[in-house]
């Protein structure tokens, strides 16, 4: 990050985790969670969630609920620390 003239260098540590489970033939869910923490001081972190479920409607179409979840212990100027989101998704695979 520059900032007249002056460089700020923030490097981060990067962990995720994943979790997938089908619960029937046709209805799956699963879970991402992305955590980067900054090695100068690790209180200060990113957080990333990201939940799906997934239902078939037919072999090569699905209707998928996504709710994603970010959070920023030090965000930018002018920018919330928690954002989230609700999307509907249809996905055809071929």
């Amino acid at each position: 990050v520059s900032d007249a003239g002056q460089s700020f260098y923030r490097h981060r540590w990067s962990n995720y985790l994943q979790l997938d489970a089908s619960i029937t033939e046709r209805t799956a869910v699963s879970q991402s969670v992305y955590v980067q923490n900054r090695l100068d001081a690790l209180a200060k972190f990113r957080l990333l969630s990201e939940s799906r479920c997934s239902f078939a409607v037919e072999e090569q179409l699905s209707i998928n609920l996504m709710y994603s979840v970010r959070f920023d212990t030090t965000p930018y100027e002018n920018v919330q620390p928690l954002d989230t989101a609700l999307m509907t998704e249809l996905q055809w695979d071929f």
